[in-house]
Order: structure tokens, then C-alpha cells, then sequence
């Protein structure tokens, strides 16, 4: 059975919930990847696992896993898969498995789908990646509650899919008849009241920055394991002040770099006084989703700069920054990100290392200030 259950629609892609099995997609649903999670370096084919269903039926990812196509487990905590057989193919109806394995096991909901929807949108730039099937992830032998995951799916994947992430479908497949009963109430309230879900003027609604959320991530004030480019308040709160709109430039940083940045930033304000520079918690807007937020202001930025660090790329953080920059890219067509290598990282990740770089390594100082003053002329 693979029952189409509701929708939402967008201009360019949709949301889809379906009652079914993973493992029996038929012909006319075709999937380019199907995500599944696993415990890290952990595909024991579990009974009523949909690890353990594929492996049933003959697809083993334990197998697949020994050959990755792209390995982000150290970032990201995930990887893709080579394509399966052609043979494969036929049978299943998808091309390849999107293994979602974080390093660390959260059982907070924004953690486990935010960390989700990094690993999906890494891939949706992929020409041949538009169309994605995944289950009700870690609802399982993961144990994250049901009623807290299915809303924070929808809620990450309207988001993305609104901001125009460059793929034709997500389907949610829920597997069995409980759940599709539950999650269609629940994707049905969500249709109805989508476009009233969030205030982003009202200051009650915030969602909390990654580092409020459990994440060593950014802001004033953050771990010295932070990132980000200062999203806290020095102190561990949300932060209210004043909407600016128009930037010149967006930096995104890991917060063990802060130190450094702040010289960069001085560099670029000594050169032009007037600069608007969105980079710490006083260019942080009024009200609304972290992430709609960050979202907003790379938006309004004329450019994009990333310090590269391996503090950067893994810094969950300076991920959704990047992303959300790479996005607008994508869909603008206009040539907004510049890169800054900072420190040496020999797992920078492919999507972070396309862009040509100004050279500051190892921590040059005086090279980055000279960088700084080459971005403004």
C-alpha cells in the first residue's frame, strides 16, 4: 500500500504525506533518495526497522555503507550512498540511501530535524537529487516522542521548501495505520493554519538559536566551542533590539574566531565608516524564528563571507548560515558568497570548498586584514 494521504503545494515543489511502506514505492513515486537513520557506524538490520525491512528484501546498508559516495558524518552526521544496482533501482523504485547518523543522540526535536534537513539540503543542489522520501525518522528504536517529531518535520520542511529549496517533492511516508491517523490530523491543522503559525513580530514565538537548543553553537557570550555569527545575548537569552534592513555584508564565523573576526570587521570600518555589516548580536532583527531571522538578513546582504575554519564546518550554526546563503545564490543567480580561508580543514566539505578563497592560512592576521580591505574596493 502507498496511500497519498494530503499536500501542500509550492511554486516550484510540494509536500506530500502518504500512508506506506518505504520499502513497496511504487512506479509512479519514484524517489531519487530515501532517508533512513541508524544509530553511528550501526546498520544491524533490527527487526521492524526500516534498516531491517530493506535488508529483508535484499538491500543491505550496511553494505552500502562501506562505499560511500559522500561521507559528512564528522560534519554533518550523515552520508550518501552510492546509486544502488540497476536491478536495485527496478525493485525499489529510488536511486540512492540518505543514512542520517548524528553523532549525538538528542531527544530534542528541533536538534534531531534541523540536523536532519542540513543533511538533505547539502544534496538538494544535486541536479539529479529532487525528489525525497523519508519515514517519520527517530520515532523508532530512537525513541523521540511522535507527537513532538511530526510537527517539527512539517514546520523545517515548509520552511526550506518555502524558501525555494531546489527539489520537486518531499514525502513523508508513514508507515503504519496509528500514525497515519495521527500525522494526517496533525499535517491537516498545519495546511489550515500555515500562514498563521508564526507571528515573526511577536517575541513570545522565537525559536530558540541552536545554542539555546542544546548546540555549542554562536553568539556574544557563547562555549569557546561556539559558532555562528552571534545569535545570543551574552548571556544565554534571546535578544531584542532594533530591526536594521540592508546589509552590505553578511559574516558568518565560527566563535572561537570571534577575536579575529572583530579585527576583520574593524578593518572593513576603517576602510568605509558607513559599511553596514551584519555579524554580531546588534544586527540581530525583532521577534521572529532564529532561522527566519538569519534567513532574512542574508537575504538583505549584498554579500556573503565565510571565515573557513574547522571550527566553521562544524558548527551547526555557521551551517544554517550557509545554506541559507548558498540558497539565495541558487535561486537569485547572483553571485553573493565569498570565502575566507582561514584555517586549514582537510574535511571541508564539498559545498563550502567549490568557491574560490582569499588564502589567510594558517590564522593570518595580516593577510586577513588585507582581505578585509580587498572586499571593499
Amino acid at each position: 500500500m502507498y496511500k497519498f494521504l494530503s499536500q501542500i503545494e509550492f511554486s516550484n515543489s510540494k509536500l506530500s504525506l502518504i500512508h506506506g511502506d518505504l520499502t513497496k514505492i511504487p512506479p509512479t513515486d519514484k524517489a531519487d533518495i530515501v532517508v533512513v537513520s541508524a544509530f553511528p557506524n550501526n546498520y544491524e538490520p533490527y527487526l521492524n526497522t526500516l534498516v531491517g525491512n530493506f535488508y529483508s528484501k535484499g538491500l543491505d546498508v550496511g553494505l552500502l555503507a562501506k562505499n560511500k559516495a559522500q561521507d559528512l558524518r564528522s560534519s554533518l552526521g550523515c552520508w550518501l550512498s552510492q546509486p544502488l544496482t540497476a536491478e536495485q533501482q527496478a525493485y525499489f523504485n529510488f536511486k540512492r540511501i540518505l543514512c542520517f547518523e548524528p553523532k549525538t543522540q538528542s531527544h530534542n526535536p528541533w536538534e534531531v530535524v534541523s540536523s536532519l534537513f542540513r543533511c538533505i539540503n547539502n544534496f538538494a543542489f544535486d541536479e539529479e537529487i529532487n525528489r525525497v522520501a523519508m519515514p517519520l525518522l527517530a520515532t523508532g528504536n530512537q525513541s523521540a516522542p511522535f507527537e513532538e517529531m511530526f510537527p517539527s518535520i512539517l514546520e523545517s520542511a515548509f520552511f526550506w521548501l518555502e524558501q525555494g529549496l531546489p527539489v520537486e517533492s518531499i514525502d513523508i511516508v508513514v508507515y503504519n495505520d496509528h500514525d497515519a491517523e495521527r500525522s494526517l490530523q496533525i499535517f491537516e491543522s498545519f495546511k489550515e493554519n500555515k500562514n498563521d503559525l508564526i507571528d515573526y513580530n511577536d517575541k513570545d514565538l522565537i525559536m530558540p538559536a541552536p545554542e539555546e537548543a542544546g548546540y555549542d553553537g554562536g553568539g556574544d557570550g557563547a562555549s569557546e566551542d561556539a559558532g555562528g555569527s552571534g545569535v545570543g545575548n551574552g548571556g544565554g537569552g534571546r535578544t531584542f533590539i532594533e530591526p536594521r534592513t540592508g546589509y552590505d555584508f553578511f559574516i558568518s564565523y565560527a566563535h572561537k574566531q570571534k577575536q579575529e573576526v572583530d579585527e576583520f570587521v574593524e578593518t572593513m570600518k576603517q576602510q568605509n565608516p558607513l559599511l553596514n555589516i551584519f555579524y554580531d548580536k546588534d544586527s540581530i532583527p525583532v521577534g521572529g524564528q532564529w532561522l527566519k531571522m538569519i534567513s532574512d538578513a542574508i537575504g538583505q546582504s549584498e554579500k556573503f563571507v565565510a571565515i573557513l575554519s574547522p571550527d566553521y564546518s562544524q558548527s551547526p550554526v555557521c551551517w544554517d548560515e550557509f545554506q541559507c546563503a548558498k540558497l539565495l545564490e541558487y535561486n537569485t543567480k547572483k553571485s553573493n558568497i565569498q570565502t575566507v580561508y582561514f584555517m586549514k580543514d582537510t574535511a571541508l566539505p564539498l559545498i563550502m570548498g567549490i568557491y574560490s578563497y582569499v588564502d589567510c592560512t594558517e590564522k593570518d592576521i595580516e593577510a586577513l586584514k588585507k582581505a578585509a580591505k580587498k572586499l571593499i574596493t
